[in-house]
């Protein structure tokens, strides 16, 4: 009796177990797919409209991390991403199908996305992009840019992100004060000494290091302005290190008195440290009695994707 009672149950456990299994049919593991969304800003001014990019030769590379750390998801790294072709939204499309990341059924994955431009085929050292800053003629504010998403699950599958500039810049105004014509400083240079050329961008977190044997003096980029109150502009792109300790501008202005056509001035004296994506602007009035140099700080803005600069550091419109 008691061994028929034992088949009874088993039977019947079998018959729940499998009318529950038809009732709960496995999930599909491709059934949630990291999207990738982003615009590509000029600033890092969060009230700024984001441009979005429809080019195909547009590609980004992706790295898909662990929430909150710098640990690749394998084997999601430097995946190919190119814009899609329609300007009225800002997805960028796997170059590779069978490459789309997939977040687990589980719904326990927590990932974080990086994005860079432009995407590198290869790297000597994974995630390194190497820099050579010391030809400013040669550089533009999309030369680098980045950004991330954090905190995405199964639940939240959208990657929408900023992708702005990733160096630093420093800006030099030039204004005519009391006795000086703007014509005096239609020539002016500026040249940067203590800061490193050459260095790598880690593209998985964000990070800059610098090769110490590599700070020489090299010239600012100059321009005209289109400020009627600005007597000539001259710029750099530069790696945001942390302090500016030991960083140094001189000034040369050969059409000034002898004794206002150099000025030595030291970065630090107004601004401690650089930050990736913001500017470092210095007002410079010159007038018969000496210079007056007042800084200011703000995310970077003004510059055009796709604008270009001469080898001599002049900048040409094209």
């Amino acid at each position: 009796m008691i061994k028929n009672k034992l088949i009874y149950f088993f039977l019947a456990g079998t018959f729940l177990t499998a009318c529950s299994d038809n009732e709960a049919p496995a999930i599909d593991p491709k059934a949630y797919p990291l999207v990738i969304k982003a615009k590509v800003y000029n600033s890092y001014d969060t009230e700024q409209e984001g441009v979005t990019w429809t080019k195909p030769e547009d590609i980004i590379g992706v790295y898909v991390l662990k929430s909150g750390s710098s640990e690749v998801v394998s084997p999601h790294a430097n995946l190919s991403y190119s814009p899609t072709p329609t300007s009225y939204d800002d997805y960028f499309q796997p170059n590779q199908v069978d490459a789309i990341p997939y977040f687990p059924t589980t719904g326990k994955d927590v990932w974080d996305v990086t994005i860079y431009y432009p995407r590198q085929e290869t790297f000597e050292i994974e995630g390194m992009v190497p820099l050579k800053l010391d030809k400013q003629g040669e550089l533009k504010a999309s030369t680098l840019l980045y950004g991330r998403a954090k905190s995405l699950t199964k639940e939240n599958t959208v990657a929408s992100m900023r992708l702005a500039p990733a160096l630093s810049r420093l800006v030099f105004y030039f204004h005519a004060g009391e006795g000086i014509s703007p014509e005096q400083l239609s020539d002016v240079t500026v040249d940067l000494d203590g800061l490193p050329t050459i260095g790598n961008f880690n593209v998985i977190d964000g990070s800059f290091s610098a090769d110490a044997e590599s700070v020489i003096s090299f010239r600012m980029r100059t321009s005209s302005s289109t400020n009627a109150d600005v007597a000539r502009t001259t710029e750099a792109f530069v790696m945001p290190l942390g302090s500016t300790q030991g960083y140094v501008a001189t000034i040369t202005a050969k059409q000034l008195p002898e004794a206002l056509t150099k000025k030595i001035y030291s970065i630090s004296s107004s601004i401690g440290s650089l930050e990736r994506g913001m500017q470092y602007v210095f007002d410079v009035t010159v007038n018969t009695n000496g210079y007056v140099i007042e800084s200011s700080s703000s995310p970077i803005a003004g510059w055009e994707e796709g604008d270009k600069i001469s080898g001599e550091g002049e900048e040409t419109q094209p």
